[in-house]
């Protein structure tokens, strides 16, 4: 009956760091300022942005944000563009060409990134860039669309910043805290142990 009480063998330890609550709270207050704008942000673009943006220290979040802010900026006028082409100019061809045409003008966005140096955001860039191109936007137009979704990404990216600038103790800090109360006791009463020796040999 003991052994019900017992934890199972295989059970993985579950633990809790820093950086999940973070991404915990940057998620909850995405949702929330998205419910605020009700209508032109969409909580998930925000919350995405928030979660990418969450690094280790604030100045890898600023990065990172600086880099999707980026990434959406390039894809938006690489959409734009595309958008334009198909509407004006081959809006009879045949949608598997236009698929084609499409897949291909990507290459250029690549190109552009890699060449203001900024490869790693090929990934943020080509899913605004497909968002614009191939999927609807409701309402909007795709410049509002490109506008709202640059915003969600910037209120995002500052969420992320103001959680990350709220100095919690890193785990290192936390274990090291946690030792030295462990070993305090331990070195009181050998103190004591030493002063109640002294005392005797008086």
């Amino acid at each position: 009956m003991n052994n019900l009480h017992l934890p199972h063998p295989h059970m993985p330890h579950i633990h809790i760091g820093l950086r999940t609550i973070k991404t915990v709270v940057v998620v909850f207050l995405s949702l929330c300022l998205a419910y605020v704008r009700q209508g032109f942000a969409n909580p998930l673009y925000i919350a995405i942005a928030a979660i990418l943006c969450i690094q280790p220290t604030l100045e890898s979040s600023r990065k990172a944000g600086t880099n999707r802010l980026i990434g959406t900026l390039v894809g938006g006028f690489w959409g734009i563009a595309v958008f334009l082409v198909n509407l004006y100019l081959i809006a009879d061809w045949h949608i598997i060409a236009k698929y084609a045409f499409i897949s291909v003008a990507i290459i250029p966005l690549i190109y552009s990134l890699i060449y203001i140096k900024r490869p790693t955001t090929v990934a943020t860039s080509a899913v605004v860039y497909l968002i614009i191109t191939v999927s609807p936007v409701g309402n909007m137009t795709n410049f509002q669309f490109v506008y709202n979704r640059l915003l969600d990404t910037f209120m995002g990216f500052l969420i992320a910043i103001a959680v990350n600038w709220v100095k919690l103790p890193t785990e290192a800090q936390l274990k090291e805290k946690k030792k030295a109360d462990e070993t305090q006791p331990a070195a009181e009463k050998t103190d004591a142990a030493e002063t109640q020796e002294n005392s005797g040999n008086k």
